[in-house]
């Protein structure tokens, strides 16, 4: 066997769309407690280990590291132990440096844990992945083992190199995915259910939904006060609006000024109105910044070029209209003109579309609270066919269309992200 084994736990973005099948092609399988697994030899991929196996890839649903990831690497581990001289193991940082640390702990005597990422796809992994794409259909060819191990070789060097693979803007970015991952793969679970006329199942799966967070009856508005967060690092506090203004530090301790905006309108009619982000709002933020901060200081963009500078405002304007932040059309990147669209602010404010979707689903939960038994189908209906995301959809995202408006919505935020990233390339922002 190889003298070293490189086994990648890799991302999950959606239950059938993710790195494991769009990037490595590998099959998935409909049994969510076990995660896929790829064992790759330099001549095929297969289900076992074989000899010449130097590629495992485990697809991390759910990253669930005591329940699924750690049992199953060390199944394989204990297959390999004894047969090989090296163990490499990149787990997909999305969530920061905490996981690599996090399954470290958990293993024992590997040391080589780090986190890696594939947006974009690392060029060191490149050609590893072309190699293992000719697998997929060529099993009759014979492949070069020794350009496989170069290949393999190349990967692992830049993942011992690159030990923080993730920059600040893509860190920020796979934080954000993960504050809306669940919501969106619940919805689509309900959908699917409720396509197969299985209204009582499709009832009885959105009440174990909101069972789930019943503690907390603002729940899905605080998953979007903390989005609005770690994109300018604004959040409601006491009845007020505050942006955050400077961070220094005095007497060894983090000290915060605010630019704070009091709303207008304060008899509040409909309830819906923006609540707080989460008490570690702080622990979202990468090294200190939102994504304001590596666009933008003091309300001017880094990027020099005018080029993109124009396509930078353009989808920074799509992205805070999509999340429901006001701006001002002359300077998006100033500071003390950001804040929730809603009438909460002041009778010119527009209504922000996903604040008002998020306040449906904070219903629910507090329905079934109230009752548990008047969960119906209307409420599914309510969330599953709501045309309220409509208007801020259909003009600049039609091409992402979804007969789920709310995985419509996700799917038009990472386009944004995406768009951004691409073009600042994140060295470009000099974060």
């Amino acid at each position: 066997m190889s003298d070293k084994i490189l086994i990648l736990i890799t991302e999950m973005s959606t239950r059938y769309e993710d790195e494991f099948t769009q990037i490595w092609k590998i099959g998935t399988s409909d049994d969510e407690s076990k995660p896929e697994v790829g064992f790759i030899a330099y001549n095929e991929i297969s289900n076992e280990i074989k000899e010449n196996t130097k590629l495992i890839l485990i697809r991390g649903y759910g990253y669930d590291l005591e329940r699924t990831i750690v049992p199953n690497l060390n199944n394989i581990l204990k297959s390999i132990e004894t047969q090989t001289k090296e163990v490499i193991i990149g787990i997909h940082g999305g969530g920061g440096t905490s996981r690599a640390e996090d399954l470290k702990s958990e293993l024992k005597n590997i040391t080589s844990v780090y986190n890696y990422s594939m947006h974009p796809i690392p060029e060191e992994f490149k050609d590893l992945i072309e190699y293992v794409h000719k697998l997929q259909g060529n099993k009759q060819v014979d492949l070069d083992e020794n350009q496989f191990n170069k290949y393999l070789e190349i990967a692992i060097n830049g993942l011992k190199k690159n030990k923080d693979l993730i920059q600040p803007f893509s860190l920020l970015k796979h934080r954000i995915a993960h504050l809306f991952l669940p919501m969106d793969i619940d919805l689509q679970g309900i959908s699917e259910v409720k396509s197969k006329n299985n209204i009582e199942k499709a009832v009885e799966y959105l009440k174990e939904v909101v069972e789930e967070k019943k503690d907390n009856p603002a729940y899905y508005r605080q998953r979007l006060a903390d989005l609005w967060y770690i994109l300018v690092k604004g959040k409601m506090e006491n009845g007020k609006w505050k942006m955050e203004k400077e961070r220094k530090i005095e007497n060894g301790k983090l000290k915060i000024d605010y630019f704070e905006l009091i709303p207008k309108d304060t008899e509040l009619k409909t309830g819906c109105v923006p609540v707080p982000p989460r008490q570690d709002c702080e622990s979202l933020l990468a090294e200190g910044k939102g994504v304001i901060d590596l666009l933008a200081e003091d309300g001017k963009l880094k990027v020099e070029n005018g080029g993109k500078q124009q396509e930078i405002i353009n989808w920074w304007n799509k992205l805070l209209t999509l999340c429901g932040l006001q701006y001002d059309n002359g300077n998006p990147f100033d500071k003390t003109k950001i804040y929730p669209q809603s009438s909460v602010f002041n009778s010119q404010s527009s209504k922000s579309e996903i604040l008002q979707f998020m306040c449906v689903l904070d219903c629910k939960i507090q329905k079934y609270s109230q009752n548990e038994n008047s969960i119906s189908n209307s409420d599914i209906d309510e969330i599953l066919e709501s045309k309220m995301l409509n208007e801020i959809l259909g003009s600049n995202f039609s091409h992402l269309k979804s007969d789920i408006y709310f995985h419509w919505w996700f799917c038009a935020l990472d386009k944004c992200l995406d768009k951004l990233r691409e073009v600042i390339k994140d060295k470009d922002a000099r974060s």
